[in-house]
């Protein structure tokens, strides 16, 4: 019987034959390599451009609110944070968006019936270095190019 199996692995070409060489498990390991190294940035610059686009989506809510809020009230309000946003403007702050951008809502010029409301990337967050979003109570968007 041990003739046999014997015969079958030297027909087959399994003898001797035990796992892979190390050659062959340094090739797999750099084209792994490449293929993470290329593949890491894309990723994060999606990251960067998902998180872009929750906090344009909320500047755009807030936007509304405010519009809202100047039809019932006749002014628009001064908010420091997302707190305030929450609070009185009954909006939440995107969960993963809150730990890359601070939100708030200012008057520019002092007049009540101005607004620009701004999420600014915070220092420890993915988009630090990143410009603030604005838009105001026309609609205008800045930076244009990021919008």
């Amino acid at each position: 019987m041990r003739d046999q199996s014997a015969t079958l692995r030297k027909e087959t070409g399994l003898c001797g034959m035990r796992g892979f060489t190390l050659v062959e498990l340094l090739i797999a390991l750099v084209i792994a390599t490449l293929l993470a190294a290329t593949a890491y940035p894309s990723y994060g610059r999606y990251v960067q451009r998902s998180l872009r686009a929750e906090a344009q989506q909320f500047l755009l809510e807030i936007s509304i609110a405010q519009q809202q809020r100047l039809l019932q009230y006749g002014s628009y309000l001064v908010l420091t944070d997302g707190a305030a946003i929450d609070r009185e403007l009954a909006l939440s702050v995107p969960a993963g968006v809150g730990d890359h951008y601070a939100f708030s809502v200012a008057y520019p010029s002092g007049d009540t019936r101005q607004f620009v409301a701004a999420a600014t990337p915070t220092l420890t967050g993915r988009m630090s270095g990143e410009p603030a979003l604005t838009i105001d109570e026309q609609g205008n968007r800045l930076p244009a190019e990021l919008w």
